[in-house]
Order: structure tokens, then C-alpha cells, then sequence
């Protein structure tokens, strides 16, 4: 009985419905079969389509908010989205222990009154003026992170609006990771050890802690939110000792544990090929996602990292040996792309593509590592910090405005 009534909605008929005398034409049963078909074809995927949708709203019902909706509603005309070409008119307040970063082509300013997110005319679209202490700030392709240094506090933001917050009870946070899949780590004290790792899903729940003796310096995650990097240090017999330790993030064990004797660690990051790169005070390292070592740069006694920028495009480092500075640069393959020694002392260091920035006392100069050209700008403020954009544009960012700074105009 039940299949009689759903074959006879479907309008699975053995004899055409009947019609009007009035509307009778000659009928093509051929046709007549065809249509038939392509109209229960039809029906079967609006209840497909109504199946799926309902699943996806019980899975992702925590993303159903007044918040996202009225941001979604509110953004038809692409205002908010649309990529920004030159971010030059914003002009923020003052603050103490202000940190920047770009964001989904947007500008992100954070200090102790809370956190704000602009577009290139100015727009504020977050505004978020909950007070922290020491915020620091990490952005990926789908996150904005923002953490207390030495502090319990972190908070999550997407393009539009806050979207999780939490307080780590009676733990400080160091420092932290957000992968661009959206799984993000936080370097925190431990009750039982020295330090701890907790990971989260890009749903943000607690996944898995890590937890070490060793110091943790820094942490990275890949591109997917798969391998997990910790640099951290000890020290024994008045020795200090740098490791890499290398895990799967679903697994409790590392796959790959690698000790770098003598040596302070700074800094490590994953680039977009998978490779990690690590930069300690007496040597450059970089390594396969497997932990195979690809590139193995130590210095001399007199030679120190004095300036480092490690991210998903490679390494730019500044050692000094004397009164002699020295630029090296290290692709996202974790291989040298450029040596050269600098004329000048350099006050900061930016890497992004084939172009290097390095911050003088007097100008900014960009160099291309494919084609060795070079151009500069003059530039005198000893407050501003560099924040690339793209390989031939970057933001000055001041303590109350932004400067647009683009080498190929």
C-alpha cells in the first residue's frame, strides 16, 4: 500500500494522466516516458538536497549564530569580502603593547583595549574592546588568533566576528599556531611538567596535550593541521641543547626526534611544501615533513642570529659576525636562495615570495631572489613595524596609522 502511494507521487504511472478534452494533442509515448523520468529524477534530489541540508545544519549547529547571519545578510554587496588593494586611510587609537597582522587581505590591530579588524578604507568590522594584557596575534587562511602572552586568555575570530573564547584556569600561554585548516596549538605551563602543548580542532575543542620537561621556544602546525613541530631547549653539564621534536597530530608519539647540540632555538615554522625550517642562534636547519634533513647551515664561533623571519614562504635570517651583517634565505623547498652580505645594519627583516624587505635606519630595500634586482624607499621612523602584504607591497604600521608602501609604483 505504501509503495502504491509513493510510486503514484513520484507519478510513476503505467497510463498517462488523464487530460482535458480541451487540451488533448497528439501524445509522444517517448517523450511521455522521458519526462516522466526526469521528474521523479527531480523529486529524488530535492529530497536529497533537503536530506543533506538537514545533516549539515545538526553537524555544523554550533556556526548557526545571530551573529553569522547578520554578517552573511549584511555582506550581499561583497563589501566586507572583497579583496583590499591598498590599505592606507585606517587610523586607529593609540595603545600600549599594540602587535598587527594581515587577515584575509584585511588589517588587524591588537593592544590592551581589546582587538580591531579593518578594511582598506577604514571600515572597522571588529571592534572587540574586552581589555587584555599582552596580546599577541596569529592569522591563517581561516583564522584570526588572538592570545595573552604570559597570560590564560585566548580568543578566536573569522572575517566577520568573534567566534570562540576561552581561559586556560591557572595555566599561562607562550605561545601558539593556527594551521590554515583551522586546528590551532597553544604553548602553556603544565601542572605536572615544565611545558605543555594542548591542541584543538577547527571546531575548537581540546583534542590532545603534549606535555615536555625541555623548554618550548616555538611550535608549528602544516598547512592541514596533520604534523605538529616543537622547538624547545635544555640544558646539561652548563650545555644548552636545542631539540625538534616532530609528531603526527593524531598520534602520542613523535616520528621524528632530532637534537642540535649547543645551540639556543628561536624560531620554526612549516612552509607550504611541507618542510619545516628552524632557526637557532648559531645555525640554520631545515627539514623534510618526514624529518629527513635538508639543509644543514652552522656558524662559525663568532657568528650569531641577530634578525629572523620564518613563515610559510621560507626563512630570512641576518647573522652578524663582527661589525659584518650577512642576509641568508631559505626556500619553502628548506634550500638556500640567496647569500649576500648587507651594507648596512639591519633594524627588521621581512620574507614573502621571491622578495626579501629589510628595514634600515633610513630606507627599506626589497630584494629579489630570482633576479638579484633591488630597489628601495626612503623611510625614517624607528617605532614602525613592517608587515608585508605581497611581494611588492607592505604596511608601516605606526603607533595611531598604517603607511602603504608598494615598490612597483
Amino acid at each position: 500500500m505504501f509503495l502504491d502511494k509513493l510510486k503514484g507521487y513520484f507519478r510513476l504511472r503505467d497510463a498517462p494522466e488523464p487530460i482535458k478534452p480541451e487540451y488533448k494533442s497528439p501524445r509522444n509515448e517517448y517523450y511521455g516516458r522521458v519526462s516522466e523520468r526526469f521528474s521523479t529524477a527531480q523529486m529524488i534530489l530535492y529530497v536529497v538536497l533537503t536530506v543533506f541540508v538537514l545533516i549539515s545544519l545538526m553537524i555544523n549547529s554550533e556556526w548557526i549564530t545571530y551573529e553569522n547571519f547578520y554578517y552573511f545578510f549584511s555582506d550581499m554587496g561583497d563589501y566586507i569580502t572583497a579583496p583590499d588593494s591598498e590599505i592606507e586611510d585606517v587610523i586607529y587609537t593609540s595603545d600600549r603593547k599594540q602587535t598587527f597582522s594581515m587577515y584575509g587581505g584585511k588589517f588587524a590591530v591588537a593592544g590592551n583595549s581589546g582587538m580591531r579588524l579593518y578594511t582598506a578604507s577604514g571600515r572597522l568590522i571588529i571592534n572587540d574592546e574586552d581589555e587584555i594584557a599582552n596580546p599577541m596575534l596569529v592569522s591563517s587562511d581561516r583564522y584570526l588568533l588572538m592570545y595573552d602572552h604570559n597570560g590564560t586568555e585566548f580568543r578566536i575570530y573569522n572575517i566577520f566576528t568573534e567566534v570562540f573564547s576561552d581561559n586556560i584556569d591557572k595555566l599561562s600561554i607562550y605561545g601558539a599556531d593556527i594551521a590554515d585548516s583551522g586546528d590551532f596549538a597553544l604553548i602553556t605551563s603544565s601542572t605536572s611538567n615544565n611545558f605543555a602543548v594542548n591542541l584543538y580542532s577547527d571546531k575548537f575543542k581540546l583534542e590532545k596535550i603534549f606535555k615536555k620537561n625541555d623548554y618550548i621556544v616555538d611550535i608549528a602546525l602544516d598547512n592541514s593541521g596533520s604534523r605538529l613541530a616543537m622547538l624547545s631547549y635544555c640544558v646539561e653539564g652548563g650545555q644548552m641543547n636545542a631539540n625538534i621534536s616532530m609528531t603526527r597530530t593524531n598520534r602520542d608519539e613523535p616520528y621524528a626526534d632530532i637534537e642540535l647540540t649547543g645551540a639556543m632555538p628561536l624560531y620554526c615554522k612549516f612552509t607550504d611544501a611541507g618542510n619545516l625550517i628552524v632557526v637557532c642562534d648559531n645555525g640554520i636547519y631545515s627539514f623534510t615533513s618526514n624529518g629527513s634533513q635538508i639543509t644543514d647551515l652552522p656558524y662559525e664561533k663568532n657568528m650569531t642570529t641577530v634578525l629572523a623571519d620564518v613563515n610559510s614562504d621560507g626563512a630570512a635570517v641576518v647573522r652578524k659576525s663582527g661589525d659584518s651583517y650577512a642576509l641568508i634565505v631559505i626556500g619553502e623547498n628548506g634550500r638556500v636562495t640567496h647569500e649576500s652580505e648587507l651594507d648596512v645594519p639591519a633594524e627588521s627583516i621581512a620574507v614573502c615570495g621571491s622578495s626579501v624587505f629589510i628595514d634600515t635606519d633610513e630606507k627599506i630595500i626589497r630584494l629579489n631572489t630570482l633576479t638579484k634586482a633591488e630597489n628601495e624607499i626612503s623611510f625614517s621612523h624607528p617605532d614602525a613595524v613592517m608587515l608585508v602584504k605581497n611581494e611588492s607591497e607592505l604596511l608601516l604600521c605606526m603607533s595611531t596609522k598604517v603607511r602603504n608602501i608598494n615598490f612597483d609604483k
